[in-house]
């Protein structure tokens, strides 16, 4: 599941007129209607565990893996989380520092011992053991929230925002980070809004016996009809899905839904719509994929960064800071 490869697609997107096009040349019946009900997904609880790391297994694509301890290990975590507990940090440390020699791939552990001196305001070994962890396992999104967190005590805010940025990308819909987010923003001078761009849109199928054929019922509301119309030729129109070749994520279905609705969208309603302000605005900046990515696939996919190289996670991440937050 790599998705800069699909960034370096050369597909070419379908315009809504094509799309309109295909669905009155097609042999499927579409019946297209204005809507008012619609279940408004809710992504807060849709997040990423920090009890997960990743290997590559043939040096090209990642695996992820759950932690296990030994039984002897287990025993010296729940000790450390004991003194942990207790606010007794060296010993929680020494016991951390045991489950690290007896399972060296548990880097969680180094995260938590960076935890111990973060308590004790012993700043500069709390970012190096959280800089460790991130170092063996950069999708641990708390390695990286802690860093942030440990930076901003530091006044190092630039810095601070950068990780913070990069643990958002990896767990999209935490509150409590989205928090602390917006809190080191606010040093950077940078408000982060906690919208989301959310589809008002459903699909069905019905047999027509008086026509003898499908019918595929497109309901929509307020802007969403182009989006609804394109995605109903994607889940329907027989052989296109697989015209389009590719596309495991859904990347280019979104990126031509979503560019549908960029083309036709009315420039008084964007003015009043963070969403749509914003999108105008990636595609003027360049930066329309990440947009792509950030507002629609991560809230309902947000493991995808799992398997990403730091270098896209990193470009999704100047997405929030360099365009996302700057549309008021």
């Amino acid at each position: 599941m790599m998705l800069s490869v699909f960034f370096l697609s050369a597909q070419d997107l379908h315009t809504i007129q094509e799309i309109l096009e295909i669905m009155e040349q097609s042999s499927l019946s579409y019946s297209i209607s204005n809507g008012t009900e619609f279940d408004v997904p809710d992504y807060a609880e849709n997040l990423i565990s920090n009890d997960i790391y990743r290997v590559k297994e043939d040096g090209v694509h990642y695996e992820i893996k759950n932690y296990e301890l030994s039984k002897e290990a287990s025993g010296y975590f729940d000790d450390a989380e004991d003194f942990f507990q207790q606010k007794n940090y060296p010993a929680a440390r020494k016991n951390y520092q045991k489950v690290l020699e007896l399972c060296p791939t548990y880097y969680k552990a180094m995260v938590y011992i960076g935890d111990t001196y973060f308590h004790e305001r012993d700043l500069d070994n709390a970012q190096e053991w959280y800089q460790r962890a991130i170092d063996n396992n950069y999708i641990d999104y708390l390695a990286h929230w802690a860093l942030g967190n440990t930076l901003l005590f530091k006044e190092d805010f630039g810095k601070a925002m950068k990780e913070i940025s990069i643990a958002k990308v990896l767990n999209r819909n935490n509150p409590r980070l989205t928090t602390k987010l917006q809190e080191i923003y606010k040093y950077n001078k940078k408000e982060y809004k906690d919208w989301y761009l959310r589809p008002l849109y459903k699909l069905d199928e019905a047999y027509d016996s008086k026509k003898e054929k499908d019918i595929i019922k497109v309901t929509y509301k307020d802007y969403w009809m182009p989006y609804a119309l394109v995605k109903a030729v994607w889940a329907y129109e027989p052989g296109y899905a697989e015209s389009m070749g590719p596309d495991n994520l859904g990347l280019l279905q979104e990126k031509e839904a979503i560019a549908a609705i960029l083309v036709t969208m009315d420039k008084k309603l964007v003015k009043k719509d963070i969403a749509l302000k914003t999108l105008q605005y990636a595609f003027d900046n360049k930066e329309y994929e990440m947009y792509v990515v950030f507002e629609r696939l991560l809230p309902e996919m947000p493991q995808i960064p799992l398997y990403l190289e730091p270098d896209v996670i990193e470009s999704i991440a100047d997405y929030i800071v360099n365009t996302r937050c700057k549309v008021k």
